[in-house]
């Protein structure tokens, strides 16, 4: 059966694929490691458009990025793509009534409308899924994960870390660079 860390996992993969520029996007990364003009010319789409979704794909995991002198070269993550084939594999083993409780949680927080969509569509059970984009709802996630600290007191790299990691389902979203 799925936790529900897989399942969340699973849906931003659907969500990112589902998308026809990436799904074509994910396709030409398939044939190997490309720049992202070499992507433009091969999906005669812009640069930045080709930079948006790549934004979207490396967001779930499924592609990585390289420094090459000047240049970024992109390439399918096989680790995390095997890790999603695992998952799809299980599909029929979901279990659905874990998500009835799911949005308790945000019922008990303090905060309007607004706050509570931005909590629902970037949590699962209390945990960050994914950074927003957008600074207004990003500064909702961020202002929420400073109430996981206490104002009064001095904290180590290590330990800023560790309550980012107990927050998120991934280790993607938190750790400091």
């Amino acid at each position: 059966m799925l936790t529900r860390t897989q399942q969340s996992d699973v849906l931003q993969l659907f969500k990112a694929l589902a998308d026809d520029t990436r799904f074509a996007l994910y396709a030409q990364l398939v044939q190997g490691e490309q720049s992202v003009g070499a992507l433009a010319e091969a999906l005669n789409v812009s640069e930045p458009t080709i930079s948006h979704h790549l934004g979207k794909l490396r967001q779930v995991g499924l592609v990585k990025m390289r420094a090459s002198g000047t240049h970024r070269l992109y390439s399918i993550d096989m680790g995390r793509v095997t890790y999603f084939k695992a998952m799809v594999g299980q599909i029929d083993h979901l279990d659905l009534s874990a998500e009835a409780g799911d949005a308790a949680w945000i019922d008990s927080l303090n905060v309007g409308e607004e706050d509570r969509k931005v909590f629902k569509d970037y949590f699962s059970n209390g945990r960050l899924i994914q950074l927003p984009t957008k600074q207004k709802k990003l500064l909702v996630v961020l202002q929420w994960l400073t109430t996981r600290f206490d104002p009064h007191r001095d904290y180590t790299e290590r330990e800023v870390n560790a309550s980012c990691l107990r927050s998120t389902t991934t280790t993607r979203h938190c750790a400091a660079t």
